[in-house]
């Protein structure tokens, strides 16, 4: 499996362990079945994203994620925008970390990117099951780390 990662920070926000989220990615990409993988997640604000929401998509609203993904097959290309504004309002609402909401869109976007949609109640449903899934990737590969 072929993956590359890149983080764009356009904000205050950074990820402290670029490796670990590289890792739960392919972990992600694997569970899948992808054979390649190349995505772009760029941390933006509020407004810079409601530029792209406009521009590409003719949405005048604001949004937590837009995704970019050209897929054929197995093999995933993706540029990925999050709002880092959107997903602190996030945590806020649904009174979760900072950093889980934060997953939850990273998570998201792929998840976008292998055929899961969240048009309708009950494919946002499977959308946020799946999610949910993920970040408990995430946090077992964190502890798995922790514990060496």
């Amino acid at each position: 499996m072929h993956l590359e990662v890149d983080f764009i920070f356009n904000t205050k926000y950074k990820i402290n362990d670029c490796g670990l989220y590289k890792a739960w990615i392919k972990k992600c990409a694997c569970h899948y079945g992808l054979s390649s993988c190349r995505l772009v997640y760029s941390f933006m604000n509020d407004n810079s994203l409601l530029e792209l929401n406009q521009k590409h998509l003719s949405h005048d609203a604001y949004t937590d994620i837009i995704t970019f993904c050209s897929s054929e097959g197995k093999n995933v290309i993706a540029d990925i925008a999050i709002s880092t504004e959107r997903a602190g309002e996030n945590a806020h609402k649904y009174n979760v970390l900072f950093e889980n909401e934060i997953l939850r869109l990273m998570a998201h976007g792929l998840l976008h990117c292998v055929g899961f949609k969240d048009k309708n109640k009950v494919d946002k449903r499977r959308m946020t099951a799946e999610e949910n899934k993920l970040i408990k990737m995430f946090h077992v590969e964190q502890k798995a780390r922790l514990d060496v």
